[in-house]
C-alpha cells in the first residue's frame, strides 16, 4: 500500500568571489511538487495488472475458478481537465477477450477517463464505479428488468490475490427488480484497498445466486513513494 509524505529538499548554494577572503553562502529552501493519489491510485505513471477468471466449481459446492485466458493492464497516461474537474486517463491494454464480452475490457488498447469524486471513483459519463466512503446506495442503471444500485459496506475484508494480501472495502452491487422492487438473486462484490484502487471483483447476473466470473489484481506499480 502506498502512502504519501511531504519530503522537502535544501539546496544550499555557495558563492565565491575573487577576494580570497570574502564568500557568501545562500540557503534556500525548495519544496518538491507531490502527488496524492488518493483512495484509489490516480497518479500518472501508475499501473496496474489483471487477470480473470470463470467459475469452475458446479453450483452446491466451494466456490472454485480457473482463468479463462483474459488479461489486461491499466496505465494512468495523463490528465485531462473537463468543466474544470480535473480527470484521469487510464489506458487499458487487453488480451484474450476474442468473444468481445461486455464483463471485460475489450481486447486491444482502450481508454477511459476517472477521478476521485467525495470518495466516489466516477467516469466522465458520471457513472460510479465504486464509493469508498458513503455507504447510502447509488443508483447504476435504469433497466426494463429494474435499477441496479451499487453499496459500501460497514465492514472491511481481507482479500487474498496474487499481488498480496489487503484489507479492502466492499461495494456490492444488485438489482430491485420490477414490479415489487424484490432485490435481485444476483450480487456482485468489488474489492477495494486504499492507494491502489481495485483488487478484486466477483461478478454475477442479476439473475444467478453465485458470481461466474472474478477478476483478481496480480501486480500493482507506484510512481509515489
Amino acid at each position: 500500500m502506498k502512502y504519501l509524505s511531504l519530503l522537502s529538499v535544501l539546496f544550499v548554494l555557495i558563492s565565491c568571489s575573487s577576494d580570497d577572503d570574502s564568500s557568501i553562502e545562500d540557503s534556500v529552501m525548495i519544496e518538491e511538487e507531490t502527488v496524492d493519489p488518493g483512495f484509489y491510485g490516480l497518479a500518472v505513471g501508475n499501473t496496474w495488472s489483471y487477470e480473470a477468471f470463470i467459475r469452475s466449481s458446479p453450483v452446491g459446492s466451494p466456490l472454485e475458478f480457473e482463468p479463462n485466458g483474459i488479461s489486461w493492464t491499466i496505465e494512468i497516461t495523463s490528465t485531462i481537465d473537463l468543466d474544470g474537474k480535473t480527470y484521469y486517463e487510464r489506458t487499458f491494454t487487453t488480451t484474450g477477450n476474442d468473444s468481445n464480452s461486455g464483463v471485460f475490457p475489450e481486447n486491444g488498447v482502450s481508454t477511459d477517463r476517472v477521478r476521485d469524486s467525495l470518495g466516489y471513483l466516477i467516469r466522465d459519463n458520471g457513472f460510479i464505479l465504486f464509493s469508498s466512503q458513503e455507504t447510502t446506495p447509488y443508483l447504476l442503471n435504469t433497466a426494463p428488468f429494474g435499477d441496479t444500485f451499487g453499496q459500501l459496506l460497514d465492514e472491511p475484508s481481507t482479500i487474498l490475490v496474487d499481488a498480496g494480501s489487503f484489507r479492502c472495502l466492499q461495494n456490492e452491487l444488485y438489482a430491485l427488480l420490477n414490479p415489487d422492487g424484490e432485490r435481485s438473486p444476483g450480487t456482485s462484490r468489488y474489492y477495494f484497498t486504499e492507494g491502489i484502487g481495485t483488487v478484486q471483483q466477483n461478478i454475477a447476473p442479476v439473475s444467478r445466486d453465485l458470481p461466474i466470473w472474478r477478476i483478481n489484481l496480480t501486480s500493482f506499480e507506484s510512481v509515489v513513494d
